[in-house]
């Protein structure tokens, strides 16, 4: 890591810090359990033609959904849930889910002004980077062999 790196303050700063990042993931939160692409997978009570249920509450997965992001970009946060992989496996989450989760993260850091482009492009690596754990069915870990 180079001087600059180093020297660079970290996304979570670059984001607005605790505050201003709890409101981005309630709002993100609140457009996945209500977009019409993303709700059956987030929305409470509702069961997925998978036979996933969700049976927990929002403020509960709100708050494991901000400790993840938290941890993940340099905040002092500490992550309580279950791996990602375990968390998300039999889910069978689309890609259009996906997507559509995605733009509620970035469109809520833009509405909140919780950093800039540059920062929006590295949440948006960070979510892509997290797809084969969130869609463990369409990308199956490879083994050694």
């Amino acid at each position: 890591m180079s001087d600059a790196d180093a020297s660079k303050p970290s996304l979570y700063e670059r984001l607005g810090g605790e505050d201003k990042i709890k409101e981005v993931v309630k709002d993100a939160y609140a457009l996945h359990a209500s977009d019409p692409l993303s709700k059956e997978w987030f929305a409470a009570g509702k069961t997925h033609s998978c036979g996933f249920a969700n049976t927990a509450d929002a403020e509960h997965v709100g708050r494991l959904v901000f400790e993840f992001f938290c941890a993940g970009i340099g905040g002092p946060q500490t992550y309580t849930g279950v791996d990602m992989l375990e968390r998300h496996k039999g889910m069978a989450i689309s890609d259009y889910a996906f997507l559509a989760v995605c733009y509620h993260v970035l469109s809520s850091l833009q509405k909140h002004s919780a950093g800039g482009p540059a920062e929006w492009d590295e949440v948006a690596a960070i979510l892509e980077s997290l797809r084969p754990a969130i869609q463990p069915h369409k990308y199956p870990a490879k083994t050694a062999e």
